[in-house]
């Protein structure tokens, strides 16, 4: 009877409440069966430890098979572990050889040979007096304390490691002057001042400056020179694009700006969305045996000397091939990575269009890993939309416009800030986004489809303008409203000018100043917040030289 009872109620599927309650009428009617029969006791005794140790050999067979598994997984787990640390190797092996072109870096590599030639050939002026030392001492004084305080970034750049700046100088007079400005390494004791020779001057070459003119600023202003000289510097960091950039945001758009335009050498389909593994393969593997099966198997123009060009630029590789031999390499490139067949070829590339160095700091940063997927950041171009011109700013309708303008700028702020915090940490108040108003208005026109037939200016471009408010009230929160011509209520008309004070949601604003309205082209470019950092950044900089030291 037991034995049947637990048969059948093993193979039914009852609920805990059933179940509860068969099981308790079942043993009740056992204890009365006990009480009428009180041999039945030893039986279920005997009945229970039999089923008690079946039960205990079925869980050690289980637990010996487990055992197996387990050893068997172990050594799964420590091939693919050996495997993986292989991958790893060929990875690591891969960016050694696999360069992307750096131009600062190729300038600080110049400028590292030269200080050693410097520092083992020029002469020493150890407790000499000279009259002209009381001046390079005060433009030295400046430009180090530049360098130490409110534009750290260029040490950081140019001078990596260095204490402060010293200069070696040749034909000193009031007129003249030929220098050269290296650091001294915080582990190094080493003079400030250095005399070189005519020889050793020629030997420079183009890294001495010779001021040629009616004074010798060094001279005849020391600090303000040392302003100047810092000036420069920063305005060829901002034209080189030369920051340090970590932001995510500019991370996700100059990815697909260049997966977009050079997918084909990555191996990628233009998509919406990738893998973190996804990108990282196509950057470190597929990409140098893409570019290494074009140079060693087609007939292939590289377009430039290879003694004048730094770098073998891929997007004009690619310019030179037709579809069927594109799917020839595409072949090939994924024969070779099954085959972990990888390039020996030292690489360094490079494009004018895209910040290639950029995308490969990102890839390095663990932060990366905190992210299963990177999405594109604007809604796409799309080219099978009909239009009536070629421009840009067709391939996409007004409501995307418009999309992408307010992602733009709710992102760009954050973007634009953190690079100030992080490059220019002295000169976050001066340099911050909103650091001379409270609101930006910023109002769009555009239309389905554009036209150069007619003179007026809207019919054929896209228009922006900005209005830069300022709260009465403090403590205002700063923020950017979008509006579209035509279709929104714009709380600021043609009449309002400079200083004109307007009333938004119950609040009191000064027009502090307005630009526009001007094409809006920024949005359809390649990198749109990429290249409009440096904009913004440029301006802002300008502005802050002009009050410098005032």
């Amino acid at each position: 009877m037991i034995n049947e009872f637990f048969d059948l109620f093993s193979q039914e599927d009852f609920s805990r409440e059933d179940a509860n309650l068969i099981l308790n009428t079942f043993f009740e009617v056992i204890d009365s069966e006990i009480e009428k029969n009180p041999e039945l006791r030893d039986f279920l005794e005997l009945y229970l430890a039999k089923q008690i140790n079946e039960t205990t050999q079925k869980m050690c067979q289980v637990s010996q098979e487990t055992n197996q598994e387990v050893q068997e997984a172990n050594q799964e787990i420590k091939e693919l572990s050996k495997q993986m640390s292989k991958g790893l190797q060929i990875i690591d092996e891969i960016k050694e050889k696999l360069m992307f072109y750096d131009s600062q870096r190729e300038e600080m590599k110049s400028l590292r040979e030269k200080y050693v030639i410097l520092s083992e050939n020029s002469d020493s002026l150890l407790r000499l007096e000279r009259r002209e030392f009381k001046n390079i001492h005060r433009f030295l004084d400046q430009l180090n304390v530049y360098l130490d305080t409110d534009f750290s970034i260029v040490k950081d750049l140019y001078y990596n490691s260095c204490w402060k700046l010293g200069i070696a100088y040749n034909n000193y007079s009031e007129g003249r002057i030929t220098y050269l400005l290296y650091p001294i390494n915080y582990f190094k004791n080493d003079l400030q001042i250095k005399e070189i020779s005519d020889k050793l001057k020629d030997e420079l070459g183009g890294f001495v400056e010779t001021s040629i003119g009616p004074t010798n600023p060094i001279h005849s202003q020391p600090e303000n020179y040392a302003k100047e000289l810092v000036i420069k510097k920063v305005t060829e960091i901002c034209d080189k694009k030369l920051l340090p950039l970590s932001n995510i945001s500019l991370f996700r758009e100059v990815l697909f700006g260049i997966i977009d335009n050079l997918h084909e050498c990555l191996g990628l389909k233009v998509k919406n969305s990738y893998t973190v593994r996804e990108v990282r393969h196509s950057f470190y593997a597929y990409f140098p045996i893409w570019v290494d099966e074009v140079l060693s198997n087609e007939n292939i123009n590289l377009g430039y000397h290879p003694l004048f060009s730094p770098y073998i630029d891929p997007a004009f590789l690619l310019h030179q091939l037709n579809q069927e031999k594109k799917e020839e390499i595409d072949k090939r490139v994924n024969e070779r990575i099954r085959n972990c067949q990888f390039n020996n070829r030292n690489l360094v590339l490079g494009t004018r269009n895209f910040p290639l160095k950029l995308i490969a700091d990102f890839l390095g940063n663990p932060s990366l890993n905190d992210f299963n997927e990177i999405n594109r950041l604007y809604i796409p171009k799309n080219f099978d939309r009909p239009t009536i011109s070629h421009y840009s700013w067709s391939h996409n309708t007004p409501e995307e416009v418009l999309e992408n303008i307010k992602i733009f700028f709710n992102e760009f702020p954050n973007v634009y800030d953190t690079t100030i915090d992080y490059c220019f940490p002295k000169l976050k108040q001066e340099l911050r986004f909103f650091n001379d108003f409270d609101t930006l208005i910023v109002v769009i026109e555009v239309h389905d489809n554009y036209t150069n037939n007619n003179n007026e200016y809207s019919t054929w471009c896209p228009l922006i303008k900005y209005y830069y408010l300022r709260a009465e009230e403090s403590n205002t929160k700063k923020e950017i409203k979008i509006f579209m011509k035509d279709r929104d209520h714009i709380p600021i008309n043609r009449e309002m000018d400079f200083k004109s004070k307007i009333w938004i949601d119950g609040k009191s604003y000064t027009i502090v100043k307005s630009k526009g309205p001007g094409m809006l082209g920024f949005i359809f470019d390649r990198l749109p917040m990429f290249d409009y950092l440096y904009k913004t950044l440029s301006e802002k900089m300008s502005n802050f030289f002009v009050t410098m030291d005032n």
